[in-house]
This record gives structure tokens, C-alpha cells and sequence, in this order.
């Protein structure tokens, strides 16, 4: 079974590709009317994107100060969100203690943005590793 935490680092994983999938979404568009008519949306979808995983990046970075050992640790989870080190017993123990009866709720809104996310990946048509597959691989280097 996931853990909250693990959720959260999950959508620290998967956010920045759909970030990405999203600026590039505009390439894959060929008809000049759909170019402009998406362009705007789009931009204001990734700049929303961005500012919500600064937010949770914010908030899981509060979170773990004071749990985590030092700030090499803190920053290993945060800068590596599909790191094994986030299912440390003693991590999530330490989580569980630290949000009480809060910790429930927190490990299923990451079930729901998680499962929102990877519905969100599938639909603009993310690969494996997170690249657009309508964009050429060239093109993304």
C-alpha cells in the first residue's frame, strides 16, 4: 500500500512532466486556428501547473523540516521524488506522528492527485518517461 508521503513524491514526479507535456502541446497543434484559440489556455494551464507544484514542493518541504535528519536528506527527497527513501519506516513513522489525525486525509488526497495526475498524463498523451509522444524525440533535447 502507498503511503501519503509517497503520494506526494509522486506528484512531485509526475508534475513536472505534465509541465512539459503541456508546453510542448502547442507543437503538436498544426491548424492555425487551434494554435491560437489553445495557445492562451494552454500557457495558462502550465503557469497554474507550476505555481501548484511550487505549492506542494512548499508544503512537503515544511512538512518533512524537523523530521528528516539534515538538509542533504531533505533535499535528496524533495530533488528525487520516486526515491526509495521516502518509504523509510522511520519516515513515514515520523509523518504519522507529526500529522496525527490529519495523516489519513493527507495520504488520500495524494491517492486522489495522484490518480488525477495519471489520468491527466494518459489523456495528453505522455510516454513512459513522461515525454509528449507527439513531439519528435529530436526536438526535445
Amino acid at each position: 500500500m502507498i503511503t501519503g508521503i509517497e503520494t506526494a513524491a509522486l506528484a512531485l514526479a509526475v508534475l513536472p512532466s505534465v509541465i512539459s507535456a503541456l508546453e510542448h502541446h502547442n507543437d503538436g497543434l498544426t491548424p492555425v486556428k487551434n494554435f491560437f484559440r489553445y495557445k492562451g489556455l494552454i500557457k495558462e494551464l502550465v503557469d497554474d501547473l507550476k505555481l501548484q507544484t511550487l505549492l506542494l514542493r512548499n508544503t512537503c518541504e515544511q512538512l518533512l523540516t524537523g523530521v528528516v535528519e539534515s538538509d542533504t536528506e531533505l533535499a535528496e527527497l524533495l530533488d528525487n521524488p520516486t526515491s526509495s527513501s521516502w518509504k523509510r519506516e522511520a519516515l513515514v513513522s515520523a509523518l504519522r506522528k507529526r500529522l496525527q489525525h490529519s495523516y489519513d486525509t493527507f495520504v488520500e488526497l495524494g491517492r486522489r492527485l495522484t490518480a488525477t495526475l495519471g489520468s491527466l498524463t494518459s489523456k495528453i498523451g505522455l510516454d513512459s518517461d513522461g515525454q509528449p509522444r507527439w513531439v519528435d524525440a529530436k526536438s526535445r533535447k
